[in-house]
């Protein structure tokens, strides 16, 4: 397994982040980084996509699921085989959301290994194809802040605040009025438990990383943006969160029509601006 992850991803992302360091003004390692992880993420974009969309149906299905969840409480075998058929019913698989993120694991292990032994004497330049060209002086600053030793303040801190915008995107709307089960509430939590966590790992690796995790988080707020300004079938039918949308928006001379439909045996609140 180790031989193939090898020759599979540890010496092509390895000589493509030398290749890119090497055509880099002043050999910048930082930029390459930054380059090879735009790069990383645009050959995930479909699988990270898939996701993504999967779980903005699944945030705008949520107050149907809550409501399921309020009405079957003393049946939690009910409650789950009705949530299941709303995720069949939109073609929903909840376990689709973790497929990138399982992904990653490996070039993220790769990345770890190759940040952590760029910085040593020798750069392990073993690892390049007899054709790669080797940087006469690869500089590991990247804004004055050493890649190859840990950093305890600015990038860590970086990395912990753009993961905690990219989980908030993704967090369904819970009205006022509605109390969250344990579920609900865990995943809040954890909102801002991995975030610090993650500011904690950060300051003992390699600060390449965590220039990795920053560059890399970035591109999924953007990407999530992007999708979650979309709208959807789910959003089309179920319409929670426009109806939310709307009455932050309503102005004047405009109203919201309400109405109450039944699709596929399900009743779903529809909420439109005229």
């Amino acid at each position: 397994m180790k031989y193939f992850l090898k020759i599979i991803l540890l010496k092509p992302l390895f000589n493509l982040l030398i290749l890119i360091a090497f055509v880099m003004p002043g050999q910048s390692l930082g930029w390459a980084i930054v380059i090879l992880t735009i790069l990383v993420r645009l050959a995930l974009l479909p699988s990270t996509n898939s996701a993504t969309r999967a779980q903005k149906k699944m945030k705008e299905l949520q107050p149907e699921i809550q409501k399921i969840k309020e009405e079957h409480k003393d049946n939690p075998a009910l409650q789950g085989q009705k949530t299941m058929e709303i995720y069949r019913q939109y073609k929903i698989n909840p376990l689709s959301s973790c497929l990138p993120v399982l992904a990653q694991i490996p070039v993220m292990f790769i990345l770890y290994f190759i940040f952590r032994e760029i910085g040593k004497e020798g750069h392990r330049f073993d690892l390049l194809y007899s054709w790669a060209p080797v940087p006469t002086h690869l500089n590991m600053y990247f804004l004055g802040i050493d890649l190859g030793k840990p950093e305890m303040w600015v990038l860590p801190i970086l990395a912990g605040i753009t993961q905690f915008i990219s989980v908030w995107q993704m967090q369904p709307i819970i009205e006022k009025d509605k109390k969250m089960d344990a579920m609900a509430t865990m995943t809040r939590q954890m909102m801002f438990i991995f975030p610090i966590m993650t500011i904690l790992i950060s300051r003992s690796l390699p600060s390449a990383l965590p220039l990795y995790w920053v560059v890399s988080t970035i591109f999924t707020i953007i990407q999530q943006k992007i999708i979650l300004k979309k709208r959807t079938n789910t959003e089309q039918i179920v319409g929670v969160n426009v109806g939310v949308d709307l009455d932050k928006n309503l102005g004047k001379t405009d109203k919201i029509v309400q109405t109450v439909e039944k699709k596929r045996g399900i009743e779903v609140t529809v909420r439109k601006r005229e």
